[in-house]
C-alpha cells in the first residue's frame, strides 16, 4: 500500500504542481514538502486545508480511497488567478470580486452575486456645541 507522501505526490503531480508551487500554496516550504512526500514529516491541518483549495484530492491522500467528492479540476488559467488573488491586498480583491460577480448570471441566488462587504472605519466623534466653543 502507498504512503501519505507518495499520494501527495501523486496528488501534486496529477495537477502540475511543483514541490515549491505547492509548498507556497499551502503555506509552506519546499524543505517541508520534501519532507512530506518522503514521509519524513506528517502535514498539518491548515496545510492539508490549503491544498483542498486548490485541488487536491485529501482523502485519497490521508487514507488511499478515492471514494468520496470528485476533486477540482483547476485549469492552469484559474490556478495563476487563484495565486494573484490570495496575494493582492484586500481592497484589490474586493474590487476584483465585485468585477465578476456584477458579471454574474441573474440566475445566481442575489446573495452569491453580492460583493463582500467592505470594512467601514469609525467615524471620528462628532464635536458639540460646548467642544466647539473651547476650540473657537
Amino acid at each position: 500500500m502507498s504512503s501519505i507522501g507518495s499520494r501527495l505526490r501523486d496528488e501534486r503531480e496529477r495537477l502540475g504542481y511543483n514541490q515549491s508551487d505547492l509548498a507556497e500554496l499551502g503555506g509552506s516550504t519546499r524543505k517541508s514538502q520534501f519532507n512530506y512526500e518522503t514521509d519524513a514529516r506528517r502535514p498539518d491541518a491548515d496545510y492539508l486545508a490549503a491544498i483542498a483549495a486548490v485541488g487536491l484530492n485529501v482523502l485519497f491522500i490521508l487514507t488511499g480511497s478515492e471514494e468520496g467528492a470528485e476533486p477540482i479540476q483547476f485549469t492552469a488559467e484559474e490556478r495563476d488567478l487563484f495565486e494573484h488573488f490570495r496575494k493582492a491586498p484586500s481592497a484589490v480583491r474586493r474590487a476584483a470580486m465585485g468585477a465578476l460577480l456584477s458579471a454574474a448570471p441573474a440566475s445566481m441566488p442575489k446573495e452569491a452575486r453580492r460583493p463582500p462587504a467592505a470594512k467601514k472605519k469609525a467615524a471620528p466623534p462628532r464635536r458639540g456645541k460646548e467642544d466647539a466653543k473651547k476650540q473657537g
